[in-house]
């Protein structure tokens, strides 16, 4: 009896230790940016936790906070430095594909420590700090900002719009706006120096858009826009939108007045200040008559004049025969005569 018991002893001793020295392979960062993708499409937010380094919970929390409302697809590394991540906003068609770069610490398991701009690419809005995100109609705005007054303008920039009538805007998309808060986030989502947009409030673009028509961004300059009083913040919303609209009209050489001209002749009204200013901007430019700006003059250090001429000559056509601009605006009509009688007598 003593003899069979103490064989159960050890045949169970000899199971527990095969057991317990059992191992599995180290988890790789492959692995890691799998269980990312699938606890961002589940909001999984304990499976998102565990996939994070235990020193990174903070860092952790910040991304699962700016990530709610971003819906992420797709997770796909391209090597050990940079993840190509694909990424979309509720109320718009069309998906963004950003590449950015994990760091990881592989020592045992690989746990993630942080997202990153990869260099040279442009990061995404999420990746850089908290953001809140606003959805109202078909506007929606990537706030990193504490002000919180973005939203309300760039909904009465899109009713603007569209009570405008003019055909050639598409409205049928939804339209993103991102508000980085400070010039380092906006040089990171640019992935050139902010000192490259100094003179620029803002700017539509299309980087890392999977679809066709691309997926329009604009994007503000905190250098320029943190200073700006609402109507002067409506107004390059309005501008902007208006290139975000237009965007899938190609623009022939020579023709960029035209759309820059619709841009300011649609945004102007929200800012009477800077429809003063281009009002007396005019006049010093007299004749205007004969006057056709380059394409560029709308890059020069003081681009004013261009954009005051511009307004002026899109007026004009929208006053007389608003159905020339498509061709204007593509360089198929010839550019028509202008009378400036009213300002330069």
């Amino acid at each position: 009896m003593v003899d069979r018991l103490v064989v159960t002893v050890i045949a169970w001793c000899c199971v527990i230790t095969f057991t317990g020295c059992a191992s599995r392979d180290p988890r790789t960062g492959s692995e890691v940016a799998a269980g990312v993708a699938m606890a961002w499409a589940s909001r999984e937010e304990n499976a998102f936790f565990a996939l994070f380094d235990k020193t990174a919970r903070s860092r952790a929390a910040q991304l699962w906070q700016s990530t709610d409302g971003v819906q992420i697809t797709s997770v796909d590394p391209i090597d050990d430095q940079q993840w190509h991540i694909t990424w979309s906003v509720p109320a718009t068609r069309a998906s963004t594909r950003s590449v950015v770069r994990p760091v990881l610490n592989c020592d045992r398991d690989c746990a993630l420590v942080d997202l990153v701009q990869s260099p040279d690419q442009p990061a995404p809005i999420w990746v850089l700090g908290q953001v809140m995100i606003s959805i109202d109609a078909n506007v929606v705005v990537l706030d990193a900002t504490a002000g919180g007054r973005v939203p309300a303008l760039a909904e009465a920039a899109r009713s603007r719009l569209s009570q405008s009538g003019v055909p050639l805007l598409d409205m049928t998309e939804s339209i993103i706006v991102e508000v980085p808060a400070t010039a380092g986030q906006f040089e990171q989502m640019m992935a050139a120096p902010a000192l490259d947009f100094r003179s620029s409030g803002g700017l539509t673009w299309t980087a890392g858009s999977l679809t066709t028509p691309a997926l329009q961004h604009i994007v503000l300059n905190p250098q320029t826009t943190d200073s700006a009083v609402d109507a002067q913040l409506e107004h390059l919303i309005t501008h902007e939108m208006v290139h975000a609209s237009t965007a899938y009209l190609q623009v022939g050489s020579g023709r960029q007045w035209v759309s820059e001209g619709l841009a300011e002749h649609l945004s102007l009204a929200a800012d009477q200040a800077a429809q003063r200013g281009s009002v007396e901007l005019l006049a010093q430019m007299c004749p205007l008559a004969t006057t056709i700006v380059a394409d560029s003059d709308f890059a020069a250090d003081n681009p004013a004049r261009a954009y005051a001429w511009s307004t002026w000559a899109v007026g004009q056509i929208m006053a007389t025969d608003p159905a020339s601009l498509s061709g204007l605006w593509q360089g198929n009509t010839p550019v028509p005569k202008f009378d400036d009688s009213l300002i330069c007598g």
